[in-house]
């Protein structure tokens, strides 16, 4: 009755045993899942597939280690993984693709409504001809503007180029 607690086992030697990992799998296993995910046709091209891929010892040992695990099948794991990747990327884009057309198709009409009630707005019975000049004659003011300051911009650069060293001292 010196014990204390419900189990059977010392105290000390209860939690020193580390968690059980599996190191080893049985090659029957591997040539098992290989035929049946049809991975290879039949069970002599599967005994190939891992002479060739592996080592021969692994058929011969009936076992087959975690490295040896990894060397077989990371190639198809990482495979699939780049393929489901590519998947994701290429809908992703095909989605992207789509929303620009919507948009550019949206712009388009908003450009085409616009136009037309710019054009039925010319007209001089139409109720919106006031707007409509207003905002031609506005465009037009920046336009010319806008040429002014290049005109300005242009003849200042010409100077410029005739003579850099007495626009340094301004």
């Amino acid at each position: 009755m010196g014990q204390t607690g419900n189990s059977s086992t010392p105290r000390s030697t209860q939690h020193e045993q580390p968690a059980s990992k599996i190191t080893e799998i049985p090659a029957k296993i591997i040539l098992d899942f290989l035929e049946q995910e049809k991975i290879v046709a039949d069970r002599e091209k599967a005994r190939e597939l891992i002479r060739n891929e592996i080592d021969p010892s692994v058929l011969a040992d009936g076992k087959c280690s975690f490295d040896e695990f990894s060397k077989l099948f990371c190639k198809g794991i990482f495979k699939h993984a780049l393929m489901r990747i590519a998947k994701n990327v290429h809908n992703h884009g095909n989605g992207a693709l789509k929303e620009t057309k919507n948009a550019l198709n949206l712009e388009s009409k908003m450009n085409a409504y616009n136009r037309s009630k710019l054009i039925t707005g010319l007209e001089k019975h139409s109720s919106t001809h006031k707007e409509v000049m207003r905002t031609l004659g506005a465009l037009d003011r920046i336009n010319l503007r806008a040429s002014a300051e290049y005109l300005t911009e242009r003849q200042e650069l010409q100077e410029y180029l005739k003579d850099p060293k007495s626009h340094d001292s301004k």
